[in-house]
């Protein structure tokens, strides 16, 4: 998409885009002559949809896509409002993180595969040197062999080129998205529809109209000793989005954390400092807090259980189907194994696999982020020696006022 094509003129005279439904998915269109963009992404209308998002706090990773949220028309010239995108140099790249995860398991779950039928095929051992006899059934090389090898290889070089694709992809699309938002007649479209700037770029709008005016001042929006609040899990200075939230809304911590964006000091009002508030709450805030975790910790060992007794027991069988497709002459026609049943054998124990790995992540971060093997005393103590820090505390005590303006100003729009 050409940069120019964002002027001042067609940014003011920006409408909000139309909407076209096949199916269960509206797909944004341009008003002015219903085209609907290349650069699109549909809203999926499903329940299912709704409860992940709201799982993740709103952000909606499962309908937004990268991409201008300003969209140009290519074939009419009109610019409009796409709900369906996200300027990722706002928010980071929000399924970033999942699809490399996928990646490298994938690259694993290929490469353990592989490995594992070359050993119950007993051809390893032939590679290893423990049998070297030529005369050997199990050092013969087989059409099997050959084709799983085939099949294995290009699954790898296809991730492997498909990974470094999407990193160049996320890059790029990055670079473009900080270009459109250094244009503050972009940034002011983006206002006028509803979206929320983080403080960066309203300052960026505020330097730019008063160096036209003739006016300028020294921007200190990024001192070490300033504090932000963290805004719908997000930075409120760069809009950076923070660690998807625990299933407990409540954590004891540090109050004050550092955006991995923008380096600046963020107040968490959900992080309970203990040494902080009045002393007859620091023990009942604790207890609440404890309950809701041990009620994830609990729900979440039990989905762990479930998972490892599917795979044990899928994997019983799996281990006889696999043995026949090994040993088998030929892999079609009437006396060839039943490939349908392996399959839906082997996508039973992966998605097990995938659900006890997300369960037992979800223990982990339990854990580690509600120091869960620590006692009160111990916890309490450790607050104490951060409150002690007199600018910990200043900072602390500027976050909290921060978010009491902020509430009151949330009550008073309501």
């Amino acid at each position: 998409m050409p940069n120019d094509c964002y002027t001042r003129q067609n940014l003011k005279e920006a409408k909000m885009c139309a909407f076209k439904t096949i199916g269960k998915i509206q797909y944004p269109s341009c008003p002015q002559c219903g085209k609907i963009g290349s650069y699109t992404s549909g809203i999926t209308l499903s329940p299912l949809i709704e409860l992940i998002n709201h799982i993740y706090n709103g952000h909606e990773i499962l309908n937004l896509r990268p991409g201008p949220v300003l969209q140009y028309c290519d074939k009419c010239g009109t610019v409009y409002f796409n709900p369906a995108n996200t300027e990722v140099a706002l928010s980071g790249t929000r399924n970033r993180i999942a699809v490399l995860s996928g990646f490298w398991f994938m690259l694993f779950a290929i490469i353990t595969g592989y490995i594992l039928y070359l050993y119950f095929s007993g051809f390893l051992n032939c590679l290893t040197g423990m049998q070297a006899s030529a005369g050997n059934l199990q050092c013969t090389v087989t059409p099997n062999l050959i084709i799983i090898s085939i099949f294995c290889f290009l699954g790898l070089v296809s991730l492997i080129y498909y990974g470094a694709k999407y990193s160049d992809d996320c890059k790029k699309e990055f670079a473009e998205s900080a270009r459109r938002l250094s244009n503050t007649e972009y940034l002011k479209a983006m206002e006028r529809f509803g979206i929320t700037l983080p403080v960066k770029y309203k300052k960026l709008i505020n330097s730019r109209d008063n160096a036209k005016q003739g006016i300028f001042f020294i921007d200190n929006s990024q001192r070490q000793d300033d504090v932000y609040l963290i805004d719908n899990y997000c930075c409120s200075y760069c809009g950076y989005m923070l660690k998807r939230p625990s299933l407990y809304e409540k954590s004891i911590g540090p109050a004050l954390i550092k955006c991995p964006q923008c380096h600046i000091n963020l107040y968490d009002n959900n992080a309970i400092e203990l040494a902080a508030p009045v002393k007859a709450w620091q023990s009942y805030r604790y207890k609440c807090f404890r309950k809701s975790q041990l009620i994830c910790i609990l729900l979440f060992s039990g989905l762990s259980f479930i998972s490892v007794a599917i795979m044990i027991s899928v994997g019983y069988f799996l281990k006889s189907e696999l043995q026949e497709i090994m040993y088998a002459e030929e892999l079609f026609g009437p006396d060839a194994p039943n490939i349908k049943l392996f399959g839906c054998e082997l996508m039973i124990e992966i998605i097990a696999g995938i659900g006890l790995y997300k369960f037992l992540l979800a223990i982990f971060r339990l854990h580690r982020k509600g120091s869960f093997m620590k006692n009160f005393d111990t916890l309490f103590s450790e607050s104490e020696h951060r409150m002690k820090n007199h600018i910990y505390a200043e900072k602390v005590a500027r976050g909290e006022k921060l978010f009491e303006e902020w509430e009151k100003s949330q009550k008073l729009k309501h």
